[in-house]
């Protein structure tokens, strides 16, 4: 990604985090998946402590599920579980490149 895609990037996934936060302080939901949001944070996409301070602050009830690699040290200590995943196969290996709605 060249420098204006990454902040273009950031922008987006800053604002896409700002209204989920929004929307599970304003309504009752049991569940949110974060899918690669580790990722995102590794990447600089959204910033670390605010996650953090997400987690810590959720709405009482609400069960977060947080997938990616890489999990950093203050989200492991704050979670009640953790799952350990290995690739054994996947399209990539085949030449099938990362598909929209599937891998992104």
């Amino acid at each position: 990604m060249t420098d204006g895609e990454k902040a273009a990037a950031s922008r987006f996934y800053s604002m896409v985090f700002n209204k989920i936060v929004k929307l599970t302080n304003e309504n009752e939901y049991d569940m949110l998946v974060l899918d690669e949001v580790f990722d995102a944070v590794d990447c600089d996409f959204i910033p670390r402590e605010q996650l953090t301070y997400f987690i810590d602050n959720k709405p009482c009830g609400l069960e977060v599920i947080m997938t990616g690699r890489k999990p950093y040290h203050e989200l492991i200590e704050r979670a009640d579980y953790i799952t350990y995943m290995k690739k054994i196969k996947h399209p990539y290996d085949s030449g099938i490149g990362a598909r929209k709605m599937i891998e992104y």
